[in-house]
């Protein structure tokens, strides 16, 4: 038998003007969660850092809520874009159990995915030099606030 993963690791920063506002949002989504019957508490775990917020799982996050929280948090922030990603690993090599997915979260627009599945290898090859330049931009952004 085998065990599937889900792994991420990203840093949303958060300009120090809008901090007591993210903790008070936070605080919210917490209650919000706590009620529900899926979840019965946060499915993600946020930490603060001195640049902002540590959305990491080294096992098993629930992508799909990490994205919809940290979306939350750009749309009432109106912070920057803002991209993260995960992989899905599998501790056996067992055939399509190996992938990851990316969402680019950017205020006024709702979430755009990507999927690792969703491309062939020819067009990711053609595809990967334009995603690398536009990761780079997106990191850019992300730093500098």
């Amino acid at each position: 038998m085998s065990n599937n993963y889900c792994l991420s690791s990203s840093r949303l920063p958060i300009p120090e003007l809008k901090r007591e506002a993210a903790k008070s949002l936070i605080e919210a989504l917490e209650l919000k969660y706590a009620g529900d019957e899926e979840y019965g508490g946060m499915p993600v775990d946020l930490k603060w850092d001195d640049e902002g917020i540590l959305i990491q799982h080294d096992e098993s996050l629930d992508f799909d809520a990490a994205v919809e929280i940290v979306d939350h948090l750009v749309q009432n922030l109106e912070l920057p874009p803002f991209a993260m990603e995960c992989a899905y690993t599998c501790s056996k090599p067992v055939l399509d159990q190996f992938g990851g997915s990316g969402a680019r979260l950017e205020f006024g627009r709702a979430p755009r995915w990507s999927h690792s599945g969703h491309v062939n290898m020819d067009t990711f090859i053609q595809w990967y030099p334009a995603r690398r330049i536009l990761q780079d931009l997106i990191d850019t952004v992300n730093a500098t606030g």
